[in-house]
């Protein structure tokens, strides 16, 4: 077991000592500029010791939560779930409100997911698999019923505590914590890196946004401006070419039109004002 799931104690411990350093070296600090100071001292000592108190008990409380719901998650035996949820987990908890909002968000999920995946399962198990296949999604069902519910607990709780702890060191110095821009582009199915393309980004996150979960694992090939005659000038129709799909989204709506698999499309032809692909 690794420090993080023991709730960083290490972190515990330093910021808890830090906490009980300002109490004591602040006030010693201020009283060589008068009793007005001296009290001014006290109090952001005993400021600091709260802060740190609390910042760094609830840290912990976040990673352990955390690290146990992670755990729980597995015992599901569902990957689309597993996928989906790591997209709530990436949404930051800034301050107690939003750490309510996302909890809640978070509950919602797990019991949304726990309730349809005992009909859904099955019947994607049937038509993948058969029998089996059924019987597989029947368990991966059964199983969610109980396991995504507690799992959305867990990860409420993490996120409230991470809501409080950065409540809590709201005012702390820090560096930028948000994106300047998208992550970089891997290209291919050996996920080569090439200069940074802002469009390329952008046009990926939005088919990841779009896809919801189906386009997590495909490996990025290229993409395409599409214009044609009765598309109005302002409106945007891009192609997205993956190993794994071909995906028409209208970009200027944010739109998700079709997509189908690359493994089945023999060709595609250009038309005046259509894209014609031929498949198996």
């Amino acid at each position: 077991m690794c420090i993080r799931d023991r709730g960083n104690p290490v972190g515990l411990f330093s910021q808890i000592s830090t906490g009980f350093s300002d109490l004591i070296e602040k006030p010693l600090q201020g009283i060589s500029q008068g009793p007005l100071e001296t009290g001014k001292a006290i109090v952001r000592g005993a400021g600091s010791l709260v802060k740190n108190t609390v910042a760094g008990t609830f840290n912990s409380f976040q990673k352990i939560t955390g690290a146990f719901a992670n755990g729980v998650s597995l015992l599901a035996m569902d990957e689309k779930y597993i996928v989906e949820r790591e997209r709530y987990k990436n949404r930051k908890a800034r301050h107690l409100l939003q750490g309510f909002f996302e909890g809640a968000r978070n509950v919602y999920f797990g019991v949304e997911q726990g309730v349809t995946g005992v009909f859904v399962r099955p019947y994607e198990g049937a038509v993948s698999g058969g029998m089996s296949g059924f019987l597989k999604g029947t368990l991966q069902g059964l199983t969610g019923l109980v396991v995504k519910p507690i799992t959305g607990l867990l990860d409420a709780t993490s996120k409230t505590a991470e809501g409080v702890k950065n409540t809590a060191t709201h005012f702390d110095d820090r560096p930028n914590e948000d994106r300047l821009r998208h992550p970089r582009v891997f290209y291919s199915v050996n996920r080569f890196i090439s200069f940074y393309n802002g469009e390329d980004t952008e046009n990926l996150m939005m088919l990841l946004e779009l896809g919801e979960g189906r386009f997590e694992g495909d490996q990025f090939l290229s993409v395409f401006n599409i214009q044609f005659s009765d598309i109005p000038t302002k409106t945007q129709h891009i192609l997205v070419l993956t190993i794994q799909n071909l995906v028409y989204i209208d970009k200027s709506n944010k739109k998700l039109l079709w997509n189908v698999p690359f493994s089945l499309v023999k060709g595609i032809k250009e038309y005046t004002n259509c894209l014609l692909y031929t498949s198996d």
